[in-house]
């Protein structure tokens, strides 16, 4: 069998090839679906992939006239249409009911799968949980490294120095790079290189602190030689031209002295002044008096003196042998300043994973970026069939799709896997683009699918080219083959003149860009339509003659313009929901849909928009006042804030009217304050239904769709996280107030959004306002991970060193050289992205700019000299693209939407069910999920209540935290608000007992459910409670809930007594405490023991 690997351009059809595949695999025998594999990157794909897989099944199974699969299936299966229908049934109904075998998973599901189903190998807790946000795990290890300051007595004075040092060296650095001062954000910048993978692969050499301080010697040593060296050299050339007896002062070269101090005076400059290169490079020829000065001495007039023929000689001499050394050593000490500016940096990384390590173990927390790490280790100590056995399934054949996006340590994963399975002689396949390689900034490596796959499996490998394009109309195709084409060509010849390369890396992946119109779609029409903006101004701050518009209106033009193409899109019959603005930036969405939402149609109509920040569930009225009401009972506001926001916004009640009002009398008669406050004795679900049901009057209907997944994340998070109301809040405030509601397909809308965000998805008008798409050459947050064996063998490790310009005077040039190719091919695959994602109409907006200006980072600029040189080489008769100039306000005809297509798109059925309120019984009356057994949920059952006291009483220091504790068992649903009330009072009048006081004095150290271990006993043993006195003594007490005593319980508590003992306390008191029977009975140690 093979390895079928398809290069699948944007609208190539590879979900059809995928779902042709899964169907000739699935059908070929019986229950063949349950050892295929399918794998993506994103939920959404993954779900799009089991819908196609499932709905293509039915077809065949019923209808298979109507499956584009049928004639294909019959002729490479062998058998006959009936046939093909009868086993489609039957695959259909086994897969409905075994579906958990049905494998179409995401690639961090799937690790996920593997690494529960191997926890106990990798020694990770039977609860441990993966964390998904690695920004919040980040965020609270350098809180934690800066208290480590103040509060961690076993860091060391010179350990502590030493951090401190380095925490000041980036804080200077921010505020000389002009960026936020905050220390703690620096610790943040540095610490995202914890998740690269750079770093995972070189984190396992650990670099010892001798290796550390000996690299930190070697290179202040490079850069004190080397600045002692051009100090000198750069003094005796002054010293010389200084020499009025010997120079004429009047016809010194003031740039060259100008250079020389500059050297004198700022050693670290590794740049040569120009005066300084032009005398050392272009020696004079011998004898030439006037060659002989040049460069050193202005011009002799009539009256000037001349100048001493062997200081001339000698200063050119000095001058050679400056450069000489700056040619031969420069390198050498760029590169040591380069590391060193970096060595703290690596250092307070590794500090930082100290910190995330703690925080793993105590949370038993992993992160979802270690997944790969941990499957690695899983597949090198294991059979490939064995790990199938741990998961219960045997996989035969995998389908991955999108793989492009991945990473390099998730294919060394994958990679023994397809090896088992093509060894095995099981067909297997890949689906990629390297074109629409857009998320290296997650690791993805395109050069995988362009190079290592073919290499590593060079004996399976077939590889196919789907060429034809099934999204887009003529116009749009034949546009993106000659564009993109050229723009490769163009791009790769600047960025080699550049910086004086022969990189192939751009034609060399729009090689396969071309793509052929299929016999179905050569009738249809659509249109690519450039709009070009006035011309920005030049380096005087005047404005180009061919445009009146002042600089500072070009925006606005630039809105205006798109705002009346969307009107004329929707008078040539399209609907605002066939229209997509795709953007680079979030803040690009909302400054598009600002505009937007301000313009109004010649008729007087205004435009309505749908983007990612519209579908924040915190920018809903309604959770909003959900979220204050949870604040307010929580204690976290007062209760005039909550007030105020159900007048302003479940109201709509102007300011002024608030004003005039008291909140309160106001919100009377439709709210009982008494009842909101009650919710405070309910877990944090229950309070949230609650709160909803007494504002559902005043929730809007198109407000249910953010309740309800207000209601969705309270589930998870009491899942997740056992939170209750505060710390639900603190989830909100973290990460959950970013979560979005799904996008309806129905709505009447223009869509915004991001470029990454339209990757996989099409749209009849695509729109592009913004292609001053930024590729940074310095200043970046990024750093590149050097070897430093390029600057001394003796150091065999990489580090991170920070991405900027200055790498090109550095050992290290080609890494910056690369680093800014794929960057640059980065931006060049967005674009394509982009206007690939269009049917039938794109436009796109140009600011025009001087051709004199070519950069590589100058993208727009790019664009503009591409698309104007396809129009000259079609010798200005451009059938490409149809061309506005802006300013002129006139559209180019264009054409209506064809009228079958207008029926057909008000004929679609509007599948979204609407909500105008959620039905909710009160909370008490609802059936209980019964976990353990009927009589565990009776309050009055002694085993539940057992364990609900032990959880209030290990909560409880002294008299003063019983209301807390029972609050907290309340968030939690443990008790309710009655029982709440009821058990207050019994814990008050326990500690009214002389015996029990004194264990609940706070004034002792406490130790609450604390493990002990040793080498004799079995596991460990955990007492209630122990209490350690001033004088050397301990006090331990066992709870016992039970109407009944046992010899046990005192054996129990002896054996905590002895252990204690052994430990050094002395004397040590012993107690059981049966609650239930209001009896204390002291327990001896058994002297002979």
């Amino acid at each position: 069998m093979q390895l079928s690997v398809y290069t699948a351009s944007a609208g190539a059809g590879k979900t059809h090839k995928l779902t042709g595949e899964f169907l000739l695999l699935s059908l070929s025998r019986p229950g063949a679906f349950r050892h295929i594999q399918a794998v993506t990157f994103t939920n959404k794909a993954m779900a799009e992939m089991k819908e196609r897989f499932v709905k293509e099944l039915h077809t065949v199974a019923t209808v298979p006239e109507e499956s584009a699969f049928t004639d294909e299936l019959c002729e490479k299966l062998g058998i006959s249409v009936e046939e093909l229908q009868k086993k489609a049934g039957e695959t259909l109904h086994n897969v409905m009911s075994d579906y958990d075998a049905f494998r179409v998973k995401t690639i961090d599901a799937f690790f996920q799968e593997v690494i529960r189903a191997f926890a106990r190998e990798l020694n990770l807790p039977s609860h441990y949980r993966l964390e998904m946000d690695a920004k919040i795990m980040l965020d609270l290890a350098a809180t934690r490294l800066l208290d480590s300051l103040d509060h961690n007595p076993d860091m060391g004075k010179e350990q502590k120095k030493e951090l401190i040092d380095w925490l000041k060296e980036i804080a200077e650095e921010q505020i000389e790079q002009g960026r936020n001062s905050n220390i703690k954000v620096g610790l943040i910048r540095i610490g995202k290189e914890l998740f690269s993978e750079r770093f995972k692969q070189n984190s396992v050499k650990i670099i010892s602190p001798e290796e550390f301080k000996e690299l930190k010697q070697r290179c202040h040593s490079s850069i004190a030689v080397f600045e002692k060296k051009r100090q000198q050299q750069a003094g005796q050339l002054l010293k010389l031209l200084n020499d009025a007896g010997r120079i004429p002062q009047e016809r010194v070269n003031k740039n060259l002295v100008k250079g020389l101090e500059k050297l004198l005076h700022k050693p670290k400059e590794t740049e040569l002044a120009a005066a300084i290169r032009n005398v050392a490079t272009a020696p004079p020829a011998p004898g030439e008096w006037k060659e002989q000065e040049k460069g050193i001495l202005k011009a002799a007039t009539k009256n000037s003196a001349q100048a001493d023929g062997t200081a001339i000689d000698e200063i050119r001499s000095l001058i050679t042998d400056l450069y000489n050394y700056t040619e031969k050593e420069s390198k050498d000490y760029a590169s040591a300043r380069a590391i060193l500016k970096n060595l703290n940096t690596f250092a307070l990384i590794s500090a930082l994973q100290e910190q995330l390590n703690r925080i793993s173990s105590e949370n038993n927390v992993s992160l979802i970026t270690d997944a790969t790490q941990f499957i690695n280790r899983i597949i090198d100590g294991c059979e490939i069939p064995f790990i199938y056995e741990k998961l219960g399934a045997q996989i035969h054949h995998h389908m991955l799709d999108e793989f492009q996006d991945t990473s390099r340590l998730q294919y060394d994963n994958f990679k023994p896997l397809l090896k088992e399975s093509l060894d095995k002689q099981y067909g297997n396949l890949i689906v990629g683009d390297v074109k629409q390689s857009i998320y290296r900034f997650r690791n993805s490596d395109s050069s995988l699918l362009s190079g290592q796959v073919p290499a590593d499996f060079s004996h399976y490998v077939r590889e196919y080219n789907l060429d034809r394009n099934w999204r887009s109309v003529p116009e749009i195709i034949h546009f993106n083959n000659a564009f993109y084409k050229s723009f490769a060509e163009h791009l790769e010849q600047l960025f080699n003149e550049e910086y004086e390369t022969a990189l192939k890396l751009f034609t060399e992946t729009y090689s396969q860009v071309e793509q052929q119109v299929p016999a179905l779609h050569k009738e249809e029409s659509g249109a690519v339509v450039v709009h070009y903006l006035p011309e920005e101004t030049d380096e005087a701050g005047e404005m180009e003659p061919l445009d009146e518009a002042p600089a500072a209106d070009i925006e606005e033009i630039r809105l205006q313009d798109l705002c009346e193409t969307i009107y004329d899109i929707t008078r040539r019959g399209y609907s605002q929901s066939d229209i997509a603005i795709l953007v680079r930036t979030n803040r690009d969405a909302e400054i598009i849909a600002d505009a937007i939402l301000k313009y109004h149609t010649p008729e007087g109509k205004s435009m309505q928009v749908i983007s990612a920040e519209a579908l924040k569930v915190r920018n809903s009225a309604a959770v909003r006042l959900i979220i204050a009401a949870l604040c307010f009972i929580s204690g976290n506001t007062s209760e005039t804030p909550l007030n105020t926001l159900r007048l302003q916004e479940a109201y709509r009640v102007s300011y002024e009217t608030l004003k005039r009002n008291d909140p309160q009398t106001a919100v009377g008669a439709f709210v009982d304050t008494e009842k909101i406050a009650a919710c405070a004795y309910l877990n944090v679900a229950e309070a949230a239904e609650m709160i909803i049901n007494i504002f559902e009057p005043l929730i809007p209907e198109g407000e249910w769709p953010y309740v309800l997944k207000l209601l969705d994340l309270i589930a998870g998070a009491q899942a997740d996280f056992s939170a209750d109301i505060k710390e639900f809040l603190d989830l909100w405030e973290t990460r959950l107030n970013k979560e979005t509601i799904p996008e309806s397909a129905a709505a009447h809308a223009v869509t915004i959004m991001t470029l990454h965000k339209s990757k996989g998805l099409g749209f009849p008008v695509v729109l592009m306002p913004f292609l001053d798409f930024s590729v940074r050459t310095h200043g970046s947050n990024d750093f590149l991970w050097c070897d430093i064996s390029k600057f001394d063998n003796r150091f065999d490790f990489e580090m991170p060193v920070e991405y900027n310009k200055q790498l090109l005077d550095t050992v290290f040039k080609q890494y910056y050289i690369d680093e800014v190719s794929h960057m640059l091919l980065d931006q060049l695959n967005v674009l394509y992205v982009g206007t690939t994602r269009a049917k039938r109409e794109l436009h796109l907006w140009i600011k025009q700019a001087k051709q004199d200006k070519q950069r590589v980072t100058r993208f727009e600029s790019m664009i503009q000299s591409c698309l104007t040189s396809l129009n000259e080489a079609d010798g200005g008769n451009n059938q490409l693209f149809l061309s506005k100039q802006v300013i002129d306000n006139e559209m180019p005809p264009l054409p209506y939407l064809p009228t079958e297509k207008q029926e057909k798109e008000d004929k679609k059925p509007n599948e979204t069910i609407r909500l105008k309120s959620i039905g909710s019984n009160p909370v008490r009356q609802r059936i209980g999920v019964l976990m353990e057994g009927r009589d565990f949920f009776r309050e009055d059952n002694p085993r539940r209540l057992g364990r609900i006291m032990h959880l209030i009483l290990q909560e409880i220091e002294q008299p003063a935290d019983i209301p807390e504790a029972i609050e907290a068992a309340m968030g939690k649903g443990l008790i309710t608000y009655d029982r709440a009330e009821m058990l207050k009072k019994e814990l008050l009048q326990m500690m009214e007992n002389p015996t029990v006081a004194s264990w609940f004095n706070g004034k002792d150290t406490l130790l609450r459910e604390q493990a002990i271990i040793g080498r004799e006993i079995e596991g460990s043993r955990r007492p209630d409670r122990i209490l350690i006195h001033p004088d050397g003594s301990a006090t331990v007490i066992d709870y016992k809930f039970g109407a009944y005593r046992s010899k046990k319980h005192f054996m129990q508590v002896r054996e905590y007594m002895q252990l204690l003992a052994q430990m050094g306390y002395s004397p040590i008191k012993g107690y059981l405490w049966y609650v239930a029977l209001d009896e204390i009975t002291p327990v001896k140690i058994d002297k002979r023991s």
